[in-house]
């Protein structure tokens, strides 16, 4: 069933902090961040678009988005949710790495018995973010790191077989957080401190993809989900998607799915 909503709203980080409330919500148009968030719903009922996949909306059913990671709430009943807004700077290297072995959406469908604790974890966040005091900064960061651990054992998303070494786990954690900036492989290996060519050959031997590969099928994997879910002009999606070039971005496009942006969006809409 196609949404009804023509466009995708980016919205950007407003603080550098971590940013945390308790509130009520309708229904919110489709949209992605410059920044990592955590919903946990408290009440309410309705459906979850999450990268163009439905999941009902009710209590116990969290998610946390990555940057560029793009959902949609459409609200029945009105919904009490705990919002966590996280800049990339206020996580640790580990975490992000960690959130990044997910391919997968990152969403879970907590019990009652794990619901429980983990309201409590999101209620002292947002009283802790209220106080001020010499250690307010070091307890709301071990609070946000106990409600992503906890939330992370309740995901659903498998991780590959074999895990990759911390140095290429961060080199894709890099790249899922920042594919649609523009980046490319002497952007990549300078961030790393890394020869180019020995960042190309390490990279290949833990994951069989070359780094343009894996950068290229990051953009082409969101720039199908946009394509599919709303209404956005290919040249949008070619530039929320880290392309520069439209030409470009439509030879690789065709080249992957066999099928322009705008047929596969035609296609899936039958």
């Amino acid at each position: 069933m196609p949404l009804e909503n023509n466009r995708v709203l980016r919205l950007n980080a407003a603080s550098s902090t971590i940013q945390c409330k308790k509130y009520s919500i309708c229904s919110v148009l489709n949209h992605f961040h410059r920044f990592y968030e955590i919903e946990l719903i408290v009440s309410g009922s309705g459906t979850h678009l999450l990268n163009g996949t439905a999941y009902p909306l009710h209590r116990g059913e969290m998610h946390l988005l990555r940057p560029t990671d793009f959902h949609e709430l459409i609200v029945d009943k009105l919904a009490e949710v705990h919002l966590i807004q996280i800049p990339e700077s206020c996580l640790s290297e580990q975490i992000i790495q960690a959130l990044c072995l997910h391919r997968g959406n990152l969403i879970a469908e907590l019990s009652e018995p794990d619901f429980l604790p983990m309201d409590s974890l999101c209620s002292l966040l947002e009283a802790q973010k209220n106080t001020d005091g010499p250690y307010q900064a070091q307890l709301m960061e071990s609070l946000l790191t106990s409600i992503i651990l906890y939330f992370l054992r309740h995901v659903e998303s498998g991780h590959p077989a074999q895990l990759p070494s911390g140095r290429v786990r961060a080199i894709i954690a890099y790249m899922q957080a920042h594919f649609s900036e523009d980046i490319d492989l002497d952007h990549i290996a300078a961030q790393f401190y890394l020869n180019k060519n020995y960042l190309c050959s390490l990279f290949m031997n833990e994951t069989g993809l070359t780094v343009l590969q894996y950068l290229r099928d990051l953009r082409l994997e969101h720039a199908a989900h946009l394509a599919m879910t709303t209404e956005m002009r290919s040249i949008d999606i070619c530039e929320a998607s880290g392309y520069r070039s439209v030409s470009n971005f439509l030879r690789d496009f065709k080249q992957k799915y066999r099928i322009s942006p705008l047929l596969l969006r035609a296609r899936s809409r039958k």
